[in-house]
């Protein structure tokens, strides 16, 4: 009998780690806009992905990813709200020990609904360790309800989000070395942006996300037992400026691992892609809001998980000394905490 208490016990430490998005909140009002992974309605929904690229679940989750059953209609410039919980919305999240960055891309949608694959996403915000706590630790302060501003020059359409939330606790090792590693919780949500028939401005630089997060990307391979907050690199592209011609002289980086850790020897060159530019962005027929009633699934699968100890750990250099992209306003770069934290039903 202990050691089923015991086992009890273990299963209930682990199942309180993970995360997984409910819904988006657009005028105080939810939205079942999130695209459903293979994994959404089965219990495992909120599990991490640890395989690093290139892997296809790091677009927009486990695969195959469905359609959302509606599409939060938003203005360029205005601000929606995520709704994050563990097991259902709003309750305990993610542990605090899973500390790391809450991050937001867009890409334009496909026409069919399908997942955007290849150099199409652009990043909008970023919160990593800023202001003496991480984007985690923002993400539980908040009851789970994270927001997240569109940009404001960005031209009318059909897009979809992607956030991504990291967790660090055990990314002092590769996964692909043992159990350990960085832990991605991803999922997509679908968006009709209304704007101006002027916003024809567009990113300057893509990214394809199912091959950028490699051993050797920055923000991968980190102790955050050996190591302040503050010299963790960015995680993933910087968050993109606009060119209002809707081209790009400059090329940007490709979704290649842009820097080899510091163990890997000298840093490779990256290949680079130029954006063609497309002209202006029609607005499209506005995509009427639904919702579900389907319950949501309460149960999680166990995945073991060790903390180590401050004095096991051995200080990786690896991104240490990685320099923070160009600059960028602080409104992408992290969010200011909202005190209304209440997350509305369907």
């Amino acid at each position: 009998m202990k050691t089923s208490i015991a086992a009890v016990l273990v299963l209930a430490a682990t199942a309180q780690a993970h995360t997984f998005l409910d819904h988006i909140i657009a005028d105080g009002k939810a939205v079942d806009a999130v695209m459903h992974t293979a994994t959404y309605n089965t219990g495992t929904r909120n599990s991490p992905i640890k395989k690093l690229s290139p892997n296809p679940d790091l677009i927009c989750g486990v695969g195959p990813v469905s359609k959302a059953a509606a599409s939060a209609s938003v203005a360029a410039g205005s601000t929606i709200q995520t709704a994050w919980g563990h097991n259902v919305v709003g309750d305990d999240i993610i542990d605090p020990s899973h500390k790391g960055s809450v991050n937001f891309y867009l890409a334009k949608a496909t026409a069919s609904g399908a997942v955007p694959t290849g150099d199409a996403w652009f990043k909008i915000q970023q919160q990593e360790f800023a202001d003496g706590k991480w984007g985690t630790e923002d993400l539980i302060a908040d009851k789970g309800v994270f927001p997240v501003t569109i940009p404001a020059q960005l031209p009318a359409g059909n897009y979809v989000l992607r956030s991504e939330v990291s967790a660090l606790h055990e990314a002092d090792a590769l996964a692909d070395a043992g159990a350990r590693g960085i832990q991605f919780y991803i999922f997509c949500s679908q968006l009709t942006v209304t704007a101006p028939a002027s916003n024809t401005a567009l990113p300057m630089s893509l990214s394809d996300m199912a091959n950028f997060y490699t051993d050797k990307s920055p923000g991968i391979l980190f102790s955050i037992y050996n190591n302040p907050g503050t010299a963790y690199p960015t995680l993933g592209p910087a968050v993109a400026a606009f060119s209002k011609s809707g081209n790009s002289a400059t090329p940007v980086a490709s979704a290649a691992s842009l820097v080899p850790s510091a163990s890997a020897g000298a840093n490779t060159t990256p290949t680079v892609i130029t954006i063609p530019g497309t002209g202006a962005i029609a607005t499209p027929t506005a995509v009427a809001l639904a919702s579900t009633t389907a319950a949501d699934q309460a149960t999680t699968a166990a995945n073991p998980e060790t903390t180590p100890a401050a004095s096991g750990e051995t200080t990786t250099a690896a991104d240490a000394n990685e320099s923070t992209p160009t600059a960028v306003s602080k409104a992408a770069k992290c969010h200011k905490r909202s005190k209304a934290t209440t997350v509305p039903a369907y």
